[in-house]
């Protein structure tokens, strides 16, 4: 458990801020960008088991950030109509 601690750790200094602009890049307001960023590494830690060491963090990271903004914005939209 504290190799896993340790590895989050370490990506979790390394990645927040490329989340954080991606993020604001599609909502537009700090806030929610700064959510989004706590959303996906609490994302990635829930399925730490099911890393694929052998792929791009980078990568991997990015798409889960994609399909949160876009889960986001389909359930803004649901709830403004």
């Amino acid at each position: 458990m504290c190799h896993n601690v340790t590895a989050f750790r370490k990506l979790y200094d390394r990645y927040p801020l490329a989340v954080y602009r991606y993020s604001i890049s599609f909502l537009n307001e700090e806030i929610c960008a700064e959510e989004m960023v706590q959303e996906v590494f609490l994302k990635v830690w829930m399925n730490k088991q099911g890393l694929d060491l052998y792929l791009s963090f980078g990568s991997y990271l990015f798409v889960i950030t994609r399909n949160l903004i876009v889960n986001f914005v389909r359930k803004q939209i649901m709830t403004n109509n």
